[in-house]
C-alpha cells in the first residue's frame, strides 16, 4: 500500500467532484464528515471520511467512482459504503470514502 505524502483534504474533494461532474452529476457536493487520528503522539497521519451528495439512482456514477479510486493509485482514496436519504422532498444518496492525509507539522 502506497504511503500518500501529497494528498490533501481538497486534493481528494477536488477528484470526487470531477469524477461526479463526469459521469452526470451537474451539482454533486462534497463534506466532510470526520477526521480521525488514530493515536496523535505516534501518528503523523489522519483518517479523513468524506460523502459524495448526489442524485439517487446513480449506479453508472457510484461504478465510475469505486474503478477511478482503484486506478488512481495516486490518490489512495477508497469507498467505503453508501446511504439513501430517505426525506420525502430530497432525493439525494451519500457516497462515503476515506482517504489518509498527513497532518502539517509546525
Amino acid at each position: 500500500m502506497n504511503q500518500n505524502i501529497e494528498i490533501t483534504e481538497k486534493d481528494a474533494i477536488d477528484f470526487l467532484m470531477e469524477v461526479a461532474k463526469a459521469n452526470g452529476q451537474p451539482t454533486p457536493r462534497v463534506i466532510i464528515v470526520s477526521r480521525l487520528v488514530p493515536n496523535a503522539a505516534y501518528s503523523a497521519q489522519r483518517t479523513v471520511r468524506l460523502a459524495l451528495v448526489t442524485t439517487t439512482n446513480n449506479e453508472a456514477l457510484l461504478n465510475a467512482l469505486i474503478k477511478a479510486c482503484l486506478l488512481e493509485e495516486n490518490n489512495d482514496i477508497y469507498f467505503v459504503g453508501s446511504d439513501v436519504n430517505l426525506q420525502t422532498d430530497l432525493e439525494v444518496d451519500y457516497l462515503y470514502f476515506e482517504t489518509k492525509i498527513f497532518i502539517k507539522q509546525g
